[in-house]
């Protein structure tokens, strides 16, 4: 996601705010979303060992841990309750994890994790740890998210249980600031901070004092420190490379001689294996330094490291792990020669789009490239990405014997049904973010970031521009017959009746211009996904209504990613579930059972009567880790709600199923005297549930749901009601 996230501020402002969106309820039934397995990776910022276990610190997924070397991951969440881990770091029988909101200590290897002395829990990131000198002292380096306890730097006696401030904090002009990083070298503590260098304290934190010489300057972000014998620190900022110190701390000068010139030599993470020096350069390979006494830095070859945005790189023995953007842990045991992928088990990547050629289905996802099933979508297995430069897919298209995938880096294309991928970018500019693509006729199209249009009449060979029809990116297309439709941020509609020559504003009616994606049903009508609901035009782009409104059942301030339709069903992924409408959005059905009650649907896929759905992967619960890619057939997902009064009943009341006996489908009916969350569940004769058709909030009135019994065999079957305090169950019977 090299284009959309500049800043690392904003990052971490992002991830933190979307911690707030995911509660996920795993439940087993048939009338609800199945998951899928193999589809996996991981967003990576910290990894540390303790005795024969791994543990890899992820983005919003907690903590996972390996006692095979790597080779498969599990969670190890239990007690933990803030999931974006920042630092972990072993400190006598502890380890300490540094987390989004303060610091959780595990006493039994990560089985079980507790919250360590309240003082940082509160609006505290916890990027550094550090032990230090005397047995159990630790120091822990933070921000904070807003101005209540500015303090920056704690410390523990007691190996990382209670905590306390130090006596003093790293200040600029009377304020305390961030802590990224620390080292501890000859008995003192570094810390490197948020924009004011490097600080030094030799009395455990009583004094920090700013070291000034040299030629670092004073304003650098210091994201990592490390020791190099017994002479030497360094430290890795953001954007400028490397410094070191020859004098304990005192002058900070440049050692950057073979790394990429800045602004591209950002250094997160520092690692030694002998006298061997490895960094990760971000986006680019894990550098190298073999001679201590010049710092020169080698590029490795890096073969395998398909994935080269590294936020951490840690070695055990001669092994080194290096944690990817997306790609999960990557293991080298050839001095960064070679790497081989790590990432079973991991599962904290967002899924960017879902496809389609012939019998095989494609997932492509952000940061971890290309997945492929050959079994309806039931197992996933990872495309080799030979080729494939830029592994985070945000779309993909068969067309003619090919398909094309538009990546953060351009466009490329497989003709061996993505086993190998080449560049196709001719004509567009390097590094171009393609956010959507289209075959109409003989012509390929692209939407670009960079808010272009291109096209292509040589299957993908060169491109040419079209120029930017909207004001913003363009984000999805859509077509019928020769005319195309495009959406774009800020710009709503755009459609051309010309091959993309000139381009006509679609805007009467629309009232919100962020549109996410496109979807054509019939020969007139066009759904539109927006960042305030779903519109639709049935005139072909004239006009334009909304469709979704709280009234309605879609609450019009819903982000809608995708939009697909069976010619009857049209169903919509937002960042709120996943919505269905029978009616041309005169109503509209959450149907997020099984997934969680706000999980985020990046992507849709109808194929072969089935559903298939992409997320963002939910925050976990209770220890269950959620699969990234969801299905559930057309039959089971169209099962209707219908409100057919909303006078308010006198009581609460369920009714018999009709008709019964049936084969396979039955109507139920219910009355709720005031809304209330309603549950209606099926179970066999021996009590075991075996279906959750209505698990909502609904207002008080009375409803009728169609029950499709297709995948259950021939017997007495009971369906339980609870809405609020009122349950009652009633007997059915299925005859096939």
């Amino acid at each position: 996601m090299k284009n959309k996230i500049t800043k690392f501020g904003i990052f971490i402002f992002l991830i933190i705010a979307t911690s707030l969106f995911f509660t996920p309820v795993t439940e087993k039934a048939n009338a609800q979303w199945t998951p899928t397995s193999g589809v996996s990776g991981g967003f990576i910022w910290c990894i540390t060992s303790s005795g024969s276990n791994l543990f890899a610190g992820t983005y919003g997924y907690g903590i996972f841990k390996s006692t095979d070397n790597g080779t498969s991951w599990n969670p190890c969440i239990n007690g933990l309750k803030n999931t974006f881990i920042f630092s972990l770091t072993v400190s006598g029988p502890n380890i300490i994890a540094g987390t989004a909101f303060g610091i959780y200590y595990s006493s039994n290897g990560g089985n079980d994790w507790n919250v360590a002395d309240t003082i940082l829990t509160a609006s505290k990131i916890v990027f550094a740890l550090s032990n230090l000198g005397t047995t159990g002292t630790m120091f822990a380096g933070t921000s904070y998210h807003n101005a209540t306890d500015p303090k920056t730097t704690f410390t523990s006696t007691n190996y990382g249980i209670t905590w306390a401030a130090t006596t003093t904090n790293p200040q600029v002009a009377g304020v305390n600031v961030g802590i990224y990083s620390f080292v501890e070298f000859g008995g003192n503590l570094f810390a490197g901070t948020s924009g004011a260098s490097i600080f030094r304290t030799v009395n455990y934190g009583t004094n920090w004092v700013q070291m000034t010489g040299g030629t670092m300057g004073l304003t650098q972000n210091v994201f990592c420190m490390g020791a190099i014998g017994t002479t030497k620190i360094i430290a890795g900022t953001y954007q400028n490379g490397f410094f070191w110190s020859l004098d304990n701390g005192t002058t900070w000068n440049p050692q950057n001689t073979g790394l990429p010139a800045s602004p591209n030599n950002t250094i997160y993470n520092i690692t030694t294996i002998g006298s061997n020096i490895f960094v990760p350069s971000f986006g680019n390979v894990i550098y190298m330094a073999t001679n201590a006494t010049t710092l020169s830095w080698t590029a490795t070859t890096s073969t395998g490291l398909f994935n080269k945005n590294i936020y951490s790189i840690y070695s055990v023995g001669s092994s080194l792990y290096a944690g990817s953007w997306g790609a999960g842990v990557f293991i080298s045991n050839n001095n960064a020669a070679s790497w081989t992928r790590s990432n079973n088990g991991l599962k904290d990547v967002v899924m960017g789009c879902l496809a389609v050629n012939g019998t095989t289905l494609f997932a492509g996802t952000i940061g971890n490239g290309v997945f492929f099933s050959t079994n309806n979508g039931d197992n996933w297995s990872q495309a080799d990405n030979t080729g494939l430069g830029e592994p985070s897919i945000l779309c993909i298209m068969p067309y003619s014997t090919n398909i094309f995938a538009g990546t953060n880096d351009g466009i490329y294309l497989s003709g061996n049904n993505g086993v190998t991928w080449t560049g196709s970018s001719t004509g567009i500019p390097a590094s171009t973010q393609i956010n959507s693509l289209i075959s109409v006729g003989t012509n390929m199209f692209a939407g670009a970031q960079n808010n272009n249009v291109y096209k292509s009449t040589n299957n993908g060979a060169v491109w040419s521009s079209l120029g930017a029809p909207g004001s913003g990116p363009v984000t999805s297309f859509s077509s019928i017959g020769v005319n195309i439709f495009l959406g774009c941020i800020g710009g709503g509609v755009w459609y051309s009746l010309n091959g993309g020559s000139s381009w006509i504003h679609s805007l009467t009616g629309m009232t919100n211009l962020n549109v996410h994606s496109l979807n054509i049903m019939g020969t007139t009508n066009i759904f539109a996904g927006t960042e305030r609901g779903v519109f639709l035009s049935t005139n072909t782009g004239a006009n334009w209504n909304r469709i979704s409104n709280r009234s309605n059942g879609m609450d019009s301030v819903l982000t809608v990613y995708s939009i697909v339709n069976d010619g009857t069903n049209v169903i919509a992924g937002t960042f709120n579930g996943v919505y269905l409408t029978s009616d041309m959005g005169a109503t509209w059905q959450k149907k997020n059972q099984g997934v969680g009650a706000d999980t985020a649907f990046t992507s849709l896929l109808i194929y072969n009567n089935t559903v298939f759905a992409g997320m963002w992967p939910m925050l976990p619960n209770n220890g269950l880790v959620s699969p990234l890619v969801w299905k559930r057939s057309i039959a089971n997902i169209s099962i209707g709600i219908k409100n057919i009064s909303s006078s308010t009943p006198d009581n609460y009341s369920l009714m018999q199923n009709y008709p019964n006996p049936f084969n396979p489908t039955t109507t139920i009916k219910w009355s709720i005297k005031t809304g209330s969350f309603v549950t209606l569940k099926i179970y066999d004769a021996a009590g075991q549930e075996v279906g959750t058709y209505v698990n909502q909030k609904l207002d008080a009135g009375v409803y009728e749901a169609n029950i499709d019994a297709s995948n259950l065999s021939s017997g007495v079957y009971f369906y339980r009601l609870q809405a609020g305090n009122f349950t009652d169950t009633k007997k059915m019977m299925l005859i096939k």
